[in-house]
């Protein structure tokens, strides 16, 4: 357990003291209560920032965009670029800024350098909604912390979000985008961009793999046998696009899915969903990687949304 921490206090300490089955290095920050998005008819630029998802202009007596209820004009933001790709341009502290986002966090990052060498910005108003876009990298030399039976740590560069732990039995949904660039390195290695972390180790992954996307759910603990196939979706219809995620989780009941690029659904999941037991799951998002030799991974995502159901 750690103790004496205020808000604004970082330290670093080894991530087995939270998690059993980690062995990183992870910076924990606490802060302060999240940032709330804006109520209906409060002024606003995008539609990230209300709590009804539209910012318009349609019904405004003054002419400003406001959070709109019922509009059919919501402002829009962060196109697919048409090379396929999305550079980092650094206008915003990405560390900081997921920080100053929730309550408490873990970033999981290789042990040498600084979080702005792996946690960078690609636009103030990048994602598909005028949102903050979040750029996660990392080298295939870059390992975190000690690896099992003598290996090295696996490179990996993800957020934790301890804010929202739910429970067996509970329903949970949770909505972010993710954008995988044309020129991915994919071999026959895996790469998580996302998992749900429950007591005993992952209780579910959406990976890369060499020729598909895939999501699977786990056995819990970790280890303990072979879990279930959900889907798996084409690279080439992933990658290269803003692709939104919206994830409906009943913790050892059920799980439903619909990943959309833009207007068109590439998955439509609802399948039972029994990993094991677990006293808390949480949402991890970044690129945490087998240890191979695959150059560069890079993947952006948007802050996930959040609630129990």
């Amino acid at each position: 357990m750690v103790t004496g921490y205020s808000p604004g206090d970082f330290r670093t300490f080894r991530c087995d003291m939270i998690l059993p089955i980690s062995r990183s290095y992870v910076t924990e920050a606490l802060f302060g209560a999240t940032a709330a998005l804006k109520n209906d008819w409060d002024f606003c630029s995008v539609s990230s920032e209300c709590a009804n998802n539209c910012c318009s202009k349609e019904y405004s007596d003054d002419g400003r965009p406001k959070c709109t209820p019922g509009s059919s004009q919501c402002i829009k933001g962060g196109s697919n670029p048409p090379s396929g790709q999305l550079g980092p341009v650094n206008d915003v502290d990405v560390a900081a800024f997921m920080k100053s986002s929730y309550k408490k966090i873990g970033l999981q990052r290789p042990d040498g350098g600084s979080d702005g060498d792996y946690f960078k910005s690609c636009g103030k108003t990048a994602g598909p909604n005028g949102q903050q876009c979040l750029w996660f990298t990392v080298k295939s030399t870059q390992h975190t912390g000690e690896g099992h039976n003598g290996e090295l740590g696996r490179p990996r560069t993800e957020v934790l979000i301890y804010d929202y732990t739910a429970k067996d039995g509970e329903t949970w949904n949770f909505q972010w985008n993710f954008f995988i660039p044309s020129n991915f390195p994919a071999t026959g290695d895996w790469c998580h961009i996302h998992q749900l972390i429950a007591q005993g180790g992952p209780a579910l992954t959406h990976s890369i793999r060499q020729n598909a996307f895939g999501v699977e759910s786990k056995k819990l603990p970790q280890g303990g046998g072979s879990g279930k196939n959900y889907l798996s979706v084409p690279n080439d219809k992933i990658f290269g696009r803003w692709i939104n995620a919206n994830e409906t989780v009943t913790f050892g009941k059920r799980f439903k899915l619909v990943l959309k690029s833009g207007d068109q659904v590439l998955a439509n999941v609802d399948q039972p969903f029994f990993p094991g037991t677990s006293t808390k799951y949480q949402f991890k998002m970044g690129t945490y990687n087998n240890n191979g030799d695959f150059g560069t991974r890079s993947v952006a995502f948007t802050l996930p949304t959040i609630k129990k159901m």
